[in-house]
């Protein structure tokens, strides 16, 4: 499990934008544990949260948006999130 501290460092993204990721449900779901080391609270993620970031940010570079990778995840397509090739953008609505 990794704590949200670390993500952000890992992946270049701020606290807020990781709340976003977890309110579109685009991110494994993250424990909550209410003190760490430094005694604040923080999530705790899954060691995948870092590779589903990667995907997440591959499909921003191929010009999809977030709110289109939420629906297409939404629509049990979580091959989306997968590695691989990223979808044409042209193909999928």
């Amino acid at each position: 499990m990794l704590p949200s501290k670390t993500v952000q460092q890992k992946t270049g993204l701020t606290a807020r934008q990781l709340d976003y990721l977890r309110r579109l449900r685009l991110l494994p779901v993250a424990k909550f544990a209410p003190t760490t080391e430094g005694g604040h609270p923080t999530f705790l993620y899954p060691d995948t949260v870092l590779d589903r970031i990667r995907r997440i940010k591959t499909l921003q570079a191929h010009g999809l948006s977030l709110a289109h990778i939420a629906r297409e995840h939404a629509r049990q397509s979580p091959h989306l999130l997968r590695a691989g090739r990223p979808p044409d953008p042209k193909v999928t609505p």
